[in-house]
């Protein structure tokens, strides 16, 4: 067995619910990189091509100042990744990742390039050790400076969720390096790397923070467009959709209005308790 091969797998191995650190430092921070990999071209990211399995195989790019993108554009729709299922989907924890970052090399979307990734992975794990490389180029900005970067995702057996992404970064210009195994976790919850589907999930009261937030959010956006109203105009409160409120209403105090929710509110008019609850 390759000694690269032997030291990852000690990662693999690990128990994940007892670990302490979600990115390690592997290989005493010494990147694995051949002599072939520094043929790449700055500029043009090289996305491997599926493995055996069809599972996301990673990429590798030099990346530096002209590479890192002018914004991080937001609500970008991104391919599904081989192996993205139904139950992946419904699962709600997990994302479609990149294995080189947008914000480090500003290209378009490559399916060979996204992975199934965690939310935690996705924008904490990885997120970190991206920065890391970013920052080091921007505060190095008085001199070009120029980085191998490869990241690779890792899978146990014939896992379809990898396990974990190593990611490796080396300096063409001065002695920065870095070598990190980044864990594909989610906190609170176990699944299995198989096919996604959950085993325990304990985040309790945050889960249904999360509910209750998403029902604020949703109140927000209503408040902000032009929606259909049903306004009594004896009572002044209005109503959203078929209310069983308005069964016993005069029909000569109801009006059919098409506004702003905040219009009504700002007019003196406020939300029937049934419907507030929906």
């Amino acid at each position: 067995m390759k000694n690269e091969e032997k030291i990852i797998n000690e990662f693999i191995d690990k128990d994940i619910s007892k670990l302490d650190n979600y990115a390690p430092i592997v290989n005493n921070n010494k990147p694995f990189f051949k002599e072939k990999d520094f043929e790449i071209t700055e500029g043009i990211p090289k996305y491997f091509e599926p493995d055996e399995l069809n599972r996301a195989s990673g990429g590798i790019a030099i990346i530096s100042k002209n590479t890192l993108s002018i914004m991080v554009e937001k609500h970008l729709k991104y391919p599904d990744p081989n192996g993205w299922t139904e139950k992946i989907n419904n699962a709600k924890i997990f994302q479609r990742c990149h294995a080189i970052a947008y914000r480090l090399s500003a290209k378009k979307n490559d399916k060979n390039n996204i992975f199934i990734g965690t939310e935690y992975l996705n924008k904490t794990i990885m997120n970190n050790v991206e920065s890391e490389v970013e920052q080091y180029i921007k505060k190095n900005k008085d001199n070009y400076i120029r980085i191998l970067y490869r990241v690779v995702p890792i899978y146990k057996s014939k896992n379809q969720i990898p396990t974990g992404i190593l990611i490796e970064a080396k300096s063409l210009d001065t002695e920065f390096a870095l070598c990190r195994f980044c864990y594909n976790v989610e906190k609170k919850i176990i699944f299995k790397y198989s096919d996604g589907s959950i085993i325990k999930d304990s985040r309790g009261i945050m889960k249904q923070m999360k509910g209750i937030q998403a029902s604020v959010e949703k109140k927000i956006q209503t408040k902000n467009k032009n929606i259909d109203f049903v306004v009594n105009s004896q009572t002044k409160k209005y109503h959203i959709g078929n209310c069983k409120m308005l069964n016993n209403v005069d029909p000569k105090n109801i009006k059919e209005i098409t506004t702003k929710e905040k219009s009504l509110i700002d007019n003196g008019y406020s939300v029937c308790k049934v419907c507030n609850n929906i």
